[in-house]
């Protein structure tokens, strides 16, 4: 029994400790992100979409612009660890200050936004819902 207890405790005690798997990638292969999920790649660099915001049109309205959702990121790159926003549209609507800027040696590129924006209405999607289709490169 007191096996058994003890067992119990020690399991208990290991299981507390770990921390969330990182998904490994590759660079150049396409993955899917979604909000917290950290990825790693095999020289020890890592990527995570730590937050996102929704500034679409609300349904059932007539608006100027459609808006867009964007997408902070943490990269960790050779040990620096570098934070910015992206968007599906490249940028187009973030102001030069907030975007992420890597260095030479890198690129993300964003392939497609599941759901698309054509195909949701903003504060409707939970940002949680939101995912995207990325590659890493470096030369």
């Amino acid at each position: 029994m007191n096996k058994l207890i003890f067992g119990l405790i020690l399991f208990t005690m290991l299981s507390c400790g770990k921390e969330e798997a990182c998904t490994t990638i590759n660079y150049e292969a396409e993955f899917n992100a979604a909000i917290n999920q950290e990825f790693c790649l095999a020289d020890g660099n890592s990527f995570t979409i730590t937050k996102v915001g929704d500034s679409l049109c609300p349904c059932n309205t007539v608006c100027v612009s459609a808006g867009y959702v964007v997408f902070n990121v943490e990269v960790n790159l050779d040990g620096n660890i570098i934070s910015g926003l992206m968007s599906h549209d490249n940028g187009y609507n973030l102001s030069s200050t907030d975007k992420i800027v890597l260095p030479d040696d890198y690129k993300i590129e964003i392939r497609d936004q599941i759901p698309a924006s054509a195909n949701i209405c903003g504060g409707q999607t939970k940002t949680e819902d939101f995912n995207w289709n990325l590659v890493i490169y470096k030369k």
